[in-house]
């Protein structure tokens, strides 16, 4: 029987693979660390490319900075999660590479809360006690928003200014990696997982429908045409569409906000949140429709541990998969597609569809299997179908059929990192941009001077 999607909140696919780590001697001769010298942010970008095997050996090689070593491995039973969970930076190192706590009286500061929790996090990994790991984690997350949002700022002493920064952007870099870890420690809810298994499972049922379907639409098919249509699917870039001044925000902080995250960093120290937020935002229809996808009833420490989306361009529409939300939009590496699970169509209209609804685990997709897509947007099979059999549509056909975007849903957050392409759509030249689209067309390239690993694309 398939598993219903039940479980609380879901498990972060993890960016590195062991492939990635299996000839670590040949690949550490080619990574550029400029200093002998390692700073958090040096060690993090390593463990994050390689692994902690590797990282640790090039520390090693180093021999001037202290090792953040996974915990040893000191039993046969121990399953593959508790030897890939990863060890942060010490307080120690932190204290002096980034910044100290500094001196208070009867309040600590969210920096000493973030660093005492820093100590903790390490030491539970050493025990091996996965509990405290999972609090500190969230603790350490909380410490992090709330220092990156509500921490007073000296803005005349800029030696304070220069520490703030060190702080701030380690604690940026930081964030991604603390999201990876909340989802690896809380592996009882593997919603990625779940997904995994119930789309596999309902594969052939899936399939079988298709064929019913095109059969009622005179439409000839085979397995092979099927196979050919869902690789279609699998091989479809994911965008995300957006209105220019996105960028604007991506250029402050290269994280891709959901909602919570805004709606919680807009909350004055003390202040509450005013109940018209909840209805301009329909914060309360997202918080429905991730309950659907199987993650728990939202509370405020969880705001960076739910879901970012992002369109599924199957015909590589021009304009992105979603082109109402923006005529700029991005696409996204491939890299995320193995954390990424699949809709027929937006969630907000999965969970009001009175035919959809009861039966997520029938109508979520990995992007191993995807025949609920298939199954359940008739639009797309239609489409595919056709092109499939070389029967010609009209683009004004195609339009009313793709009408309703299949969307994604990404575990584990967004970043810059994660970016592949900027595309900017203009309805002329380039080269003849005009007075109302000249500022956006700098803020792209501005964009691109900061993001140098993002190709830049225009569209007309």
């Amino acid at each position: 029987m398939p598993r219903r999607i039940t479980q609380p909140a879901p498990q972060q696919i993890r960016r590195k693979h062991s492939s990635q780590v299996s000839s670590n001697n040949a690949q550490t001769s080619d990574l550029n660390v400029k200093s002998d010298i390692m700073t958090p942010d040096d060690v993090l970008n390593l463990q994050r490319t390689l692994g902690n095997k590797a990282t640790k050996q090039i520390m090693e090689a180093k021999q001037k900075v202290q090792t953040l070593e996974p915990p040893t491995d000191e039993s046969t039973t121990e399953t593959q999660s508790d030897t890939e969970i990863q060890r942060l930076p010490s307080k120690s190192t932190v204290e002096s590479t980034v910044g100290k706590s500094g001196f208070y009286v009867f309040t600590k500061t969210s920096w000493a809360n973030f660093l005492e929790n820093l100590d903790k996090y390490n030491n539970a990994v050493k025990k091996k006690d996965k509990d405290k790991q999972l609090t500190t984690v969230i603790a350490l997350q909380t410490y992090t928003n709330k220092w990156l949002t509500s921490e007073s700022r000296d803005t005349t002493n800029e030696k304070k200014k220069k520490a703030d920064q060190k702080k701030r952007d380690f604690l940026n870099k930081l964030k991604p990696d603390l999201q990876i870890l909340y989802y690896e420690l809380k592996n009882k809810s593997k919603t990625v997982d779940v997904v995994k298994e119930n789309a596999a499972e309902n594969a052939d049922e899936n399939i079988q429908l298709i064929k019913e379907k095109l059969l009622q639409k005179n439409i000839q098919t085979s397995n092979e045409k099927i196979k050919s249509m869902l690789s279609t699917l699998m091989s479809a870039k994911l965008t995300y569409n957006f209105n220019p001044d996105v960028l604007g925000f991506l250029m402050a902080s290269p994280e891709f906000k959901t909602i919570w995250q805004l709606k919680y960093a807009s909350k004055s120290p003390g202040g509450t949140i005013p109940s018209e937020y909840d209805k301009m935002t329909g914060s309360e229809k997202r918080e429905a429709a991730e309950r659907w996808l199987g993650y728990d009833p939202f509370s405020e420490d969880q705001r960076d541990n739910r879901p970012a989306y992002v369109g599924v361009n199957v015909l590589n529409n021009p304009k992105g998969a979603a082109p109402g939300y923006g005529r700029f939009f991005f696409e996204f590496k491939d890299s995320i597609k193995d954390r990424t699970t699949y809709t027929p169509y937006d969630t907000f209209e999965m969970i009001s569809n009175s035919n959809l609804k009861d039966i997520p685990e029938k109508t979520t997709s990995s992007n191993d299997n995807m025949e609920a897509i298939l199954a359940y947007n008739d639009g797309v099979l239609e489409v595919l179908a056709n092109m499939e059999n070389d029967i010609d549509m009209t683009e004004k056909e195609i339009q009313k059929a793709m009408a309703r975007y299949m969307e994604g849903q990404v575990h584990g957050g967004l970043t810059v990192d994660d970016v592949d392409t900027l595309v900017v759509n203009y309805s002329r030249n380039p080269d003849e941009i005009d007075e109302f689209d000249q500022p956006n067309a700098e803020l792209a390239k501005k964009f691109i001077e900061k993001y140098p690993h993002v190709k830049l694309r225009y569209q007309s």
